[in-house]
């Protein structure tokens, strides 16, 4: 059959409507030119209008031969648009390919388009005649437009063509809606067995779609990058606009320059779009753990939110392949209190929607029945009937899983079993032909009837990977002398199904069949391969490629250079944030370097060692267990075989993830023997690691006495030892010792500089941890100003979901600040709601606590004893320090409103210790109910002066300020001032202002009652040693 050029205009009437005469004086000139240019191409024209133009080759006008003068004619018309600036928008011509009996005809296309239909047409169309003429040869595809085809041109066999055929399928319907349509589910959880066509539908969904709020992302088998996904939907939201338009990566960095985002949510966002998709800058590259890597990308995932005005459909493929820490991210955007995003997953299994929690809506994607298994065979078949039989046949041996029903026809089709007989396709299977029973049959037949090339070539894929470039292949051969044309094995290998030409590159569509294959190479060959990769690899850099290096030269048994370059892959895939790659590396290079090192000594244990202490980067706090695992395991193993003073180091990495992850029980055990194993190999700065470590263990379970004893004995040993370096932990415990010995001020100083360092390292978790304590230094140093202003920091750079940890930590400490400032209602009404919700034991004690106190001094005795009792329901065990901490408070105010017989029942329930705060508090309160001598009463003020009062300094103010009332309405005044004058000077250390506010109104009365005493006994300074003195002697007793 003969084809035709047909260059023509669209829109022919409007256009003349707009310019008259104009518009034929210059298509005269685009015609003249047109035939110019093709003339030069050897192009012949052979008829033309007003508004049209068609062409013929001279020698062969096939349909090779007319796409080829189409695409010729593309540049060109590229070129006079560009020269037709006055006519941009509006001037639209159009190639397109007929066939010689349409060339008779007035116009082949219809004319009129609307201005989208216009935008979306394919540079080359077919008309309906020319599409049906070339589809059993070519890639044909319809676009939709009546009469309108498309194609690249390219010669297809019918077995390739196969595999892409797609026919609409009922279920896309239901996704469109979910699309398009109000919903009251959040998700739309596709599945369907594998090989079911999901894919297909989803392509062909998107593709239809009208919506421009479509990302379409897929998830990746054997990902180097396990939240992949994650950075590419940052990329589609802050990079691509609804037109598809890119923005450059410093434009996207000034949009959240100049967001309202908080600073420090600002630079996370900014460095890590520079890190994926720019430069990291030289003076902030950040070590990150995989922890703290997770939290810094979910808010900067929530923040990318934030920033977008736009709403979005999210649909993920392949979701199976998705980890359940990436999966838990990307479902957290339904929580978006502006509901920005709906999302579709796709997936093999239904149970893998087990996890998620929100509203969801499923669809099954079901098999193909015998009707569309007809209607497949005839898109294969053009204008051809289908035989009943070959359908039923064809829907028996594969059970509609559209996959197997593409590779059995394909089977068919290879062994000449398909026949078109009078126009009817029918099956024709020869009684010698074994019928395949499975896809694994179908498989182990295509691979044994490849040519040796290809075969050799498809042993070669089997050891580069599921996907590789030409280029790569290439090399690899060259390298090899590979004796045979690789471009021959190729041909046969895609004309088979078994690899697929992606255009920059290759993927193998069969990867189920490749582990087979790699098993089928001999050894040597396979290391020699292995090695070479290695080489290619290493050559295009550790950045992208370090996994492929390490892989290849892990599987080439090559273990000299894989021990030589291992140190930098480690550290380059930690860099590039290629977490699963590096938790991969560690873990196959851990198992191998222990053989070698620990069990057959082949190698130092040095080497092991530094791999071990590696792992440390693979911590998450969330989820320490296998971390913690591991490391208790090698320690356990080294002080087994009399290799203990190798554990030094390890001890240290293990307590410091106990202390992470708040998992503080089992720590004990591990101190002890990193203290014993450290001073018997004379390690003193790995001793002090872990004494300090040591004493911020003792700060997280409330010793804080226990801990500045720790620290006391540290300073010594540091004095004592010379130089060493301060870490983090030893500058944290320096903090809180100055704190708990009333330095504010210092440890102030400290906090501030460590919120600096922790700003500039993006360590969210720990700013937090300091911005509490800030708050918490700020507030007992009466500088509230500075503690709202870390308040709304706190609460600004922490995430905005409702139960967020931190965010309920800022509220409970900006309420307890409200309520020093007489905002009371307002304090109140904060910690109400946060009691209401939160589920967190000890986030709820935060709240709880101050909030019974607040009602106590805001003279609602009766809702601060609701409060404090209903709290003790909770907190039942009586070994418990908030247990503890409760019945002490509502013991205290049942002694300050003079009821002593319910504060005894309190106190009965409490700890007892001699010397404890509790046993003081009984013997206040015995003084209090009965007429004492005053014998008893210098004892209880001796067993005051000589407490410490760093360990519990509120509950001990409040203890006083029940004794002062006391011996103030005993009229025992000279006592009175005494105490007072004590309680004065530790009024600075309390934390609760509203309770030095209380203190301070019983002071007064005791300035205006002591006066007349002061009259009665002028001499008493005389005969009385000052307070200070009397406090002293009697805690040197």
């Amino acid at each position: 059959m003969e084809y035709r050029l047909y260059i023509f205009l669209i829109n022919y009437k409007y256009l003349l409507d707009v310019y008259k005469k104009d518009l034929e004086v210059q298509f005269g000139n685009i015609s003249d030119l047109l035939i110019n240019e093709l003339k030069l191409s050897g192009y012949e024209i052979t008829e033309h209008d007003n508004r049209s133009l068609s062409f013929r080759s001279p020698a062969i006008n096939d349909f090779k031969t007319v796409f080829k003068m189409a695409k010729d004619t593309e540049n060109v018309v590229t070129r006079l648009k560009s020269l037709l600036k006055e006519f941009e928008g509006e001037l639209f011509i159009k190639i397109g390919i007929i066939t010689l009996e349409e060339a008779d005809k007035r116009h082949a296309f219809r004319w009129s388009f609307s201005y989208d239909d216009i935008k979306t047409l394919p540079n080359i169309l077919l008309t309906d005649k020319a599409a049906f003429s070339v589809i059993e040869n070519f890639d044909v595809t319809f676009t939709g437009l009546k009469n309108i085809w498309t194609t690249t041109g390219i010669e297809v066999s019918r077995s390739q063509r196969i595999r892409k055929i797609y026919f609409n399928r009922e279920e896309e319907n239901d996704i469109a809606d979910f699309i398009t349509g109000e919903t009251d589910e959040q998700l739309l959880f596709v599945y369907g067995d594998i090989g079911s066509g999901k894919t297909g539908i989803i392509n062909e969904v998107v593709k239809s779609s009208d919506a421009k709020n479509i990302i379409h992302l897929r998830e990746k088998k054997h990902s180097t990058r396990e939240f992949k996904t994650v950075h590419d939907l940052m990329y589609k939201i802050m990079f691509v606009n609804k037109f598809g338009e890119i923005s450059a990566l410093e434009e996207v960095m000034s949009a959240i320059e100049n967001s309202s985002l908080p600073a420090l949510n600002r630079d996370n966002l900014i460095y890590l779009f520079r890190s994926l998709y720019g430069d990291t800058p030289e003076d902030r590259e950040i070590a990150f753990t995989y922890g703290q890597y997770r939290n810094n990308l979910k808010t900067a995932l929530d923040d990318c939110l934030k920033i977008t005005p736009r709403k979005s459909v999210v649909i993920i493929d392949d979701h199976q392949w998705m980890s359940r820490n990436c999966e838990e991210m990307l479902l957290s955007l339904l929580d978006n209190p502006d509901n920005k995003i709906k999302m579709i997953l796709v997936s093999d299994d239904k149970n893998n929607s087990n996890n998620i929690k929100h509203r969801i809506k499923f669809l099954r994607i079901s098999e193909i029945n015998k009707v569309q298994i007809s209607r497949f065979l005839q898109m294969a078949y053009p204008h051809t009937k289908i035989a009943g039989k070959t359908a039923d046949m064809i829907h028996k041996v594969t059970e509609g899983n559209l996959y197997t029903v593409i590779s059995f026809v394909q089977f068919l089709i290879a062994k000449d079993a398909i026949t078109v007989k009078d126009g009817k396709v029918e099956l024709d299977i020869p009684k010698t032909l074994a019928v395949p029973e499975n896809l694994s049959e179908i498989f182990a037949d295509k691979i044994s009837s490849l040519s040796e090339n290809a075969l050799t070539i498809l042993k070669i894929l089997s050891i580069i990977g599921e996907h590789f470039y030409y280029s790569d292949l290439d090399w690899l051969l060259h390298t090899l002398n590979y004796p045979y044309d690789e471009t021959l094995a190729l041909n046969e290998l895609e004309e088979k199904g078994v690899i697929e030409n992606r255009g920059d590159h290759y993927v193998i569509s069969e990867p189920s069949i490749m582990n087979d294959i790699y098993k089928t190479v001999k050894d040597a060959n396979r290391k020699l391969i292995h090695k070479l990769l290695a080489e290619l690899f290493e050559t295009k850099g550790y950045d992208d490629f370090g996994f492929k290096v390490f892989f290849h030269l892990y599987r080439s048994d090559d273990h000299e250079k894989l021990f030589a370059v291992l140190p930098e892959l480690v550290k380059s895939t930690h860099s590039k944030l290629h977490f699963n790659a590096l938790r991969n590396m560690l873990e196959i290079s851990d198992k191998l370097l222990f053989r070698l090192c620990m069990k057959e000594n082949t190698l130092p244990s040095d080497l092991w060692l530094k791999n071990l202490i590696s792992t440390k980067w693979l911590f998450d706090e969330h989820e320490p267990i296998d971390s913690i695992k591991r490391f208790e395991k090698a320690i356990d193993y080294l002080v087994k075989i009399g290799k203990s003073e190798l554990s030094a180091e390890l001890h240290e990495i293990l307590l410091s993830f106990y202390i992470e992850s708040e998992k503080l029980k089992k720590a004990e055990n591990y101190i002890k023997s990193g203290l014993e194993i450290t001073e018997a190999s004379n390690l003193t700065e790995n001793n002090l690691n872990i004494l300090t470590l040591k004493a911020s263990i003792k700060i997280r379970t409330g010793n804080m006495a226990e801990a500045a004893a720790e620290f006391a004995v540290i300073e010594e040993k540091r004095h004592a030892a010379g130089k060493i370096t301060q870490d983090d932990p030893y500058i944290y415990l320096k903090a809180m010792v100055f704190n708990f010995n009333n330095e504010p001020k210092q440890a102030l100083d400290i906090l501030k500089e460590m919120l600096d360092k922790y700003s500039f390292e993006l360590n969210f978790s720990r700013i937090n941890s300091i911005l509490k304590l800030l708050i918490e230094l700020s507030i007992k140093s009466r500088d509230y100003k500075s503690a709202e202003e870390y308040c709304k920091f706190m609460l600004n750079s922490g995430k905005s979901h409702k139960n967020d940890q931190n965010t309920t930590t800022g509220n409970i400490l900006l309420a307890r600040l409200y309520s020093y400032q007489n905002k009371f209602l307002q304090s109140i009404s904060m910690l109400e709601s946060v009691t209401d919700s939160v589920k967190n034991e000890d986030l709820y004690f935060s709240a709880v606590y101050p909030l019974g106190s607040i009602y106590q001094f805001y003279e609602e005795k009766e809702m601060a004893f609701k409060v404090f009792s209903k709290a003790l329901l909770k907190f039942k065990d009586p070994k418990s320090h908030k247990h503890y901490m409760i019945i002490m408070k509502l013991a205290l105010m049942s002694a300050y409103a003079g009821e002593y017989g319910p504060a005894l029942e309190f106190l009965k329930q409490s700890k007892y210790a001699e010397g404890s705060m509790s046993e003081i508090l009984r013997s206040v309160v015995r003084f209090c109910a009965e007429k004492a001598e005053d014998k008893e009463l210098d004892r209880i003020l001796d067993g005051i002066y000589k407490y410490d009062h760093r360990k519990e300094p509120d509950l001990a103010f409040e203890t006083e300020l029940i004794l002062l009332k006391s011996i103030l309405g005993k009229r025992k005044f000279l006592k009175c001032k005494e105490l007072n004058e004590f309680m004065n000077s530790q009024a600075a250390n309390v934390e609760d202002f509203n309770l030095v506010l209380e203190y301070q109104k019983v002071s007064k009365n005791i300035g205006r009652n002591t006066a007349k005493a002061k009259k009665n006994i002028p001499n008493i300074r005389k005969v009385s040693p000052s307070v200070k003195k009397r406090v002293k002697n009697r805690r040197s007793n």
